[in-house]
C-alpha cells in the first residue's frame, strides 16, 4: 500500500474514502459523512438529518468543481 509505512510510524491507519461517478459512496465513505454530521449536528445545535443532506451537498459540488477544474487544465 501506498500510504502503509506513513500510516504504521504515526500509529494510524490510511481508508481512501471512494465515491462513484453516480454519487455511491463505499461504506467508509458513508460512515466518515455520517460521523461528520453527527458532529455538526451536534456542534451547531441543529438536527441530524438537515446537517447530513448539507454535507452530501456540499461534497458533490467540491467534487465537480475538482473536477471542472482538472478537466479544464487537461492540455489538448
Amino acid at each position: 500500500m501506498k500510504y502503509g509505512c506513513a500510516c504504521e510510524d504515526r500509529h494510524a491507519s490510511f481508508t481512501p474514502l471512494c465515491i462513484s461517478t453516480n454519487g455511491l459512496m463505499g461504506k467508509e465513505m458513508e460512515f466518515f459523512v455520517r460521523r461528520l454530521a453527527e458532529s455538526l449536528a451536534t456542534k451547531w445545535d441543529c438536527q441530524h438529518s438537515t446537517t447530513l443532506y448539507w454535507v452530501r451537498a456540499k461534497l458533490s459540488f467540491s467534487l465537480i468543481c475538482a473536477v471542472k477544474y482538472l478537466c479544464l487544465r487537461i492540455p489538448s
